[in-house]
Order: structure tokens, then C-alpha cells, then sequence
């Protein structure tokens, strides 16, 4: 989406941190773009249990890159996904014995709600953050057409928190599904529709 530079405007403040469907979810601004990775990174550790690790290893070739990957000692640790706006930072721990996992943020502003639009022809920037999240959660990428959701309900609720500010305000959040396709398992999600720092659309993606 648009890659414009990140909104120095925004400052770090204390991170919002929820749980929904088992999963916890944290978000915050990230307010200069070489931060953003670091404070993604201290935001999971800190949803971790004590002595978890975080690396990267590509399916693919192997290399010290893709999606993040926990280690507790030996053992392998709950899933988590990581997403960046410009200037804001999402991030989520699976819960646990959770098979698939991933979450996408994007701002809901005109310029993001145009770029989506000249992408995929939608109207909506959860459009775009379902498909983001679903190929993070089954390890795909972006392939051809974005991933089909289907709606399942609306609802208004805070979530249970674990550090909530009132400043936070409630989280009205659609629920959605994806039906399986070849390989792939269907998948259950979710959107979380932010106000602050900035208006912003959260997708979470699991099975």
C-alpha cells in the first residue's frame, strides 16, 4: 500500500494490548521507520514467555529471513505475526495449539483506500488486510487473486484487555472466513477497526 514516508507526527506512546479469540494483540506508533522493526520485536518479547527466542528462517532457501519463528529452549514456541504501516507497528501471539497465524495493518485513509482499489478493484481496505493476513497465516504470499473471505458477523465489544487505555476506546471488529483451498485449510478471522493514533484496519487470520 502506499509507501510513502513514515508520519514522524505520530509518537511512541504506551502500546495497546489486547485478547481476542485467544490470540493477543498489541499495536503502537512507530514513529521512525528504523524503529519500527525494534520496537516490533520488544513488543512480542514482551508477550512471550521468559526465555523465548525470536528468529527468522525462510521456508524456501533456508536464509535468516521470512516469517518470524519462536524457540523456547528446544522446543518450538506459539506462533506470532508482525505488520508495519507507516508510522505504526501491529503484532499478535497465536493462541496456543493454533496451526496457522498471521495479521496485516493498514491505515483507512483515502490514500490507502485508493491504492487498494487500483490493486484489487475493493472498496474497502479490509479487503486488502484479509488477503495480507490469510497468506501470512498459510505461508504463500501474494499469489495471483487475494485469498476469498466471507463475512460471518459485526460486533462492538472492547475485547478482554491486558492493557487497554481508555484513550484506546472499543474496537468494533468484523468476523470473517475463508474456505480451504488446495493444500490450505480453511481459516476463521477477524478485523479489528483502530482509531488511534490513527484510523487503521487490523486483520487476524487463524485456524
Amino acid at each position: 500500500m502506499p509507501d510513502d514516508a513514515a508520519d514522524d507526527s505520530m509518537t511512541a506512546g504506551a502500546p495497546v494490548v489486547i485478547r481476542r479469540s485467544g490470540a493477543v494483540l498489541a499495536w503502537t506508533a512507530a514513529p521512525f521507520r528504523t524503529s519500527a522493526r525494534l520496537i516490533g520485536r520488544t513488543l512480542l518479547a514482551g508477550m512471550l514467555a521468559p526465555g523465548a527466542s525470536l528468529g527468522q528462517v525462510c521456508p524456501a532457501c533456508g536464509g535468516p529471513h521470512g516469517p518470524l519463528l519462536v524457540r523456547v529452549g528446544d522446543a518450538p514456541g506459539p506462533l506470532v505475526s508482525v505488520s508495519y504501516a507507516d508510522g505504526f507497528v501491529a503484532v499478535g501471539v497465536a493462541p496456543e495449539g493454533a496451526r496457522a497465524f498471521g495479521i496485516d495493518v493498514e491505515f483507512d485513509d483515502a490514500a490507502t483506500r485508493r491504492a487498494v482499489g487500483e490493486a484489487i478493484g475493493a472498496r474497502m481496505v479490509s479487503s486488502w488486510t484479509r488477503g495480507e493476513a490469510v497468506a501470512k497465516a498459510r505461508r504463500t504470499g501474494l499469489r495471483g487473486a487475494l485469498p476469498r473471505t466471507m463475512p460471518r458477523r459485526s460486533a462492538d465489544r472492547s475485547g478482554s484487555a491486558c492493557h487497554e487505555p481508555a484513550s484506546a476506546g472499543r474496537h468494533d471488529h468484523d468476523e470473517w472466513t475463508t474456505p480451504a483451498a488446495d493444500a490450505h485449510r480453511a481459516l476463521g478471522g477477524f478485523d479489528i477497526r483502530i482509531d488511534s493514533p490513527r484510523r487503521a484496519v487490523l486483520s487476524v487470520a487463524l485456524a
